[in-house]
């Protein structure tokens, strides 16, 4: 039996890495501690510790500080928009794009973590 497997379609490569992050939810008005399970260019995977009612298509600040950093602030934040998203009692899962691309996003925090 052969198996078929659709081509890759992502525009940007992601980078596999785990790393503190905190969300601000708009429609809830809190910030919700979670941490980076990938990131691309465009956008980025997130598990957020804390049970959430995110919806795809909601939008929401991504505040994704440099290694080291423990205090976030306002240079760190990056509109987004909720993609999908996959939650349990605990945590939710979700995927997210950035409302511009970073260039070389990915790639930094990949160096920065090396």
């Amino acid at each position: 039996m052969k198996i078929q497997t659709r081509p890759e379609q992502r525009r940007f490569p992601r980078t596999t890495i785990e790393k503190p992050c905190k969300v601000f939810h708009p429609a809830s008005a809190r910030y919700l501690q979670a941490r980076t399970l990938n990131v691309s260019d465009a956008g980025a995977m997130l598990e957020i510790l804390w049970p959430c009612k995110l919806k795809a298509g909601e939008a929401l600040d991504a505040y994704l500080p440099p290694d080291g950093v423990v205090i976030v602030n306002q240079s760190h934040r990056i509109a987004a928009r909720v993609v999908r998203v996959l939650s349990t009692a605990s945590t939710c899962v979700a995927a997210i794009k950035f409302a511009k691309p970073q260039p070389q996003f990915a790639v930094r925090v990949a160096k920065a973590a090396a």
